[in-house]
């Protein structure tokens, strides 16, 4: 027998041992197996949007995944991490839905992912399966009521943004960059000059084409992933940084 190059046959060691596919038939699980297709995503990336037509079911190889309520205008809700080992897209696969969040990597990340097609024909003649997951479908629901229902911790929620803006900073030319999100306490950029690293204390003007002098900032970057950081500001001029998000989000995009 011919040797199942090495990311397939972690593929069917991953399926196999998983909970989900404890008493699937082996021979049509070999099947399925042949249907995943590998994707590799930089951190950062993003998977799918909320709303997107369910396309199938995700297994994370490696890296990490952030399923996501972010949603231009409303604060972002991260609703789950996923790792290694773990299934997702199967809400909207079960029940032929548009995507409910977004999925987007924290790491670089290795997923495997199969179509909805193959993937409900298996379900159908694996009703063991079937079930599995939707127990897992009901088992993520109830963790989120419950994380919704439990008093906010966060006191300044982040607002999705997702716009490109302008960077004026000082003694350099203006860098363009995409506002991922913003609130009275800091905000996250991505594509933003290399020399912003972890600890940097930056200071520059925000701005969008009307206004590019719309937020000057003082921050400090608290993290950096990629090409993307997060920002905490020092000194925050609540009124202000309200004032500019109601502008932000009024943008053309």
């Amino acid at each position: 027998m011919t040797p199942l190059p090495s990311g397939r046959a972690e593929l069917q060691a991953a399926l196999a041992g998983h909970p989900v596919f404890a008493r699937a038939d082996r021979a049509r699980l070999a099947g399925l197996e042949a249907q995943f297709e590998e994707r590799r995503l930089a951190a950062g990336a993003l998977v799918f949007r909320k709303g997107d037509p369910g396309d199938g079911l995700y297994l994370v190889a490696s890296g990490g995944v952030s399923i996501l309520h972010d949603v231009i205008g409303e604060p972002i809700e991260r609703v789950r991490d996923l790792g290694p080992g773990d299934l997702f897209g199967e809400m909207e696969l079960l029940e032929g839905a548009r995507r409910l969040f977004s999925a987007r990597t924290w790491l670089p990340t290795t997923l495997w992912h199969v179509a909805a097609g193959p993937c409900l024909e298996f379900l159908a003649a694996n009703p063991p399966v079937e079930m599995a997951l939707r127990a897992l479908t009901i088992e993520r629901r109830t963790s989120r009521l419950r994380a919704v229902l439990a008093p906010a911790t966060r006191r300044e929620p982040r607002i999705r943004v997702d716009l490109t803006v302008w960077l004026a900073l000082p003694g350099e030319l203006s860098h363009r960059a995409c506002l991922e999100d913003l609130s009275a306490g800091g905000a996250c950029l991505s594509g933003v000059p290399a020399g912003w690293t972890e600890g940097a204390e930056i200071a520059f003007i925000l701005g969008i084409d009307r206004r590019p002098d719309l937020l000057p900032i003082v921050a400090t970057v608290q993290w950096r992933r990629a090409d993307a950081v997060g920002l905490a500001f020092r000194d925050p001029d609540r009124r202000r940084v309200e004032r500019a998000l109601a502008e932000l989000l009024q943008a053309p995009r």
